[in-house]
């Protein structure tokens, strides 16, 4: 019986193995770079994309066993370098602004390229905060059709007080201080405050279906974050999972069978799977395309 240490190992090496680097424009200036990875060949499923993104001063290597499992199941995956991780010098984390203008572009990219594509938007920790602002602050295309939200935070600016207490042992009132002043520098950098990126706002302007998921032992994210996320979304089609027990983005490894089976569920009901397509079992992945620059 395979163990969630044994899929994360076969995730990782065909990560490595199976990575096209892709690039588009970004939107203010420069080039955005991602990693595609092509459909399993037994199971493809024709236009039917999932957008992988990942979480803060972080890479797409964290998204490998999401990556790993759509395209098991027949998607072809994207999962981009957001702003401020190593592939993007000089580019500066905008604690999901930034990163949901790069989302945006990324989507712009695949309807470009397949203007038939349907795609799951899929982002954890700070990378479900920037899909919920990009489907929210951004008029989507028709393409777009469901997203997954994984340990996703309700204000980014309060977040980054969090994290500074945890990361400096500061009292709460030092750790706000200090994010005020990184929060000026900012301004004078990137011309925005974070204290105006408004996760709350966005999902309440969010009619696509949506799953939120968070672990009951997040002490990264609050763990009332999806509560008051999925309560403030106004779609009727939005469902939650907590898994008890599981940390911050931890609920794939802790309970692997419910999480999977629950994320499955969700996703068939929006992407319908080819009458020819099964279940992969370990097939071999469709062979590398040449990288497509732009």
């Amino acid at each position: 019986m395979e163990t969630p240490s044994d899929f994360t190992t076969e995730a990782a090496a065909w990560f490595q193995n199976q990575k096209q680097a892709v690039y588009t424009d970004a939107p203010e200036g420069g080039m955005l770079h991602a990693w595609k990875f092509e459909p399993f060949d037994s199971t493809p499923r024709p236009h039917q994309y999932v957008l992988c993104t990942h979480g803060y001063m972080g890479n797409p290597t964290e998204m490998q066993p999401w990556a790993y499992h759509f395209a098991m199941r027949g998607f072809t995956i994207l999962v981009p370098s957001l702003s401020g991780d190593g592939l993007h010098k000089g580019r500066y984390t905008g604690m999901t602004r930034t990163e949901s203008i790069d989302t945006v572009a990324w989507i712009n990219y695949i309807v470009k390229q397949d203007p038939q594509a349907q795609i799951l938007l899929d982002g954890t920790s700070m990378g479900g905060s920037t899909v919920i602002l990009a489907a929210g602050d951004n008029p989507m295309p028709s393409n777009v059709k469901a997203i997954l939200c994984d340990s996703a935070f309700d204000s980014p600016y309060e977040e980054m007080i969090g994290s500074t207490e945890r990361n400096t042992h500061l009292p709460r009132p030092l750790a706000k201080a200090l994010v005020a002043g990184v929060d000026v520098i900012n301004r004078m950098v990137q011309g925005f405050s974070f204290k105006d990126i408004s996760t709350m706002d966005a999902v309440g302007r969010i009619t696509l279906p949506i799953l939120f998921l968070q672990g009951a032992d997040d002490k990264v994210v609050p763990k009332d974050s999806i509560k008051h996320l999925y309560e403030a979304c106004p779609s009727t089609d939005k469902h939650e999972l907590v898994i008890p027990g599981a940390a911050h983005v931890f609920e794939v490894l802790t309970e692997p069978q419910r999480y999977w089976t629950t994320v499955d569920t969700f996703v068939d009901n929006h992407f319908p799977a080819p009458e020819a397509a099964k279940p992969a079992q370990k097939q071999q992945p469709a062979k590398k395309q040449p990288a497509n620059k732009k």
